[in-house]
């Protein structure tokens, strides 16, 4: 038996950390401009701060992901929309080096793709 739960523990914890790793690191924003680094803030939370942007340098440090947490199909939370400067409900999914990033405001939703920089 203490096999059996010391195998579960262990599988469960390296797939724990593998889907952690999915959306940890640095991202390129749909405008092609924009550096979002997207790290834990503690266990089974993340958020997304711009690095960079050099057409918009005052944007660095700027949060635009924020409350995110796992959920059955990848990562949901909230995502700062800058030019109306309101956070929308976000689901995130991670795909190979991509992010699909589906934002919902009411009744309309719009999907934007980050791209993996390292």
């Amino acid at each position: 038996m203490k096999i059996l739960v010391t195998l579960f523990f262990t599988l469960w914890s390296m797939t724990t950390f593998a889907n952690s790793t999915l959306i940890e690191g640095l991202w390129l924003a749909e405008n092609k401009s924009t550096h979002v680094e997207i790290s834990q803030t503690e266990p089974g939370r993340w958020q997304g701060v711009v690095t960079s942007d050099p057409l918009k340098p005052e944007l660095e440090g700027t949060q635009l992901l924020s409350a995110i947490v796992e959920a059955p199909d990848g990562y949901e939370g909230k995502v700062y929309a800058i030019k109306k400067a309101k956070h929308y409900d976000a689901e995130i999914k991670p795909m190979d080096s991509t992010l699909q990033i589906e934002v919902t405001a009411g009744f309309f939703s719009k999907t934007i793709i980050w791209t993996r920089i390292e």
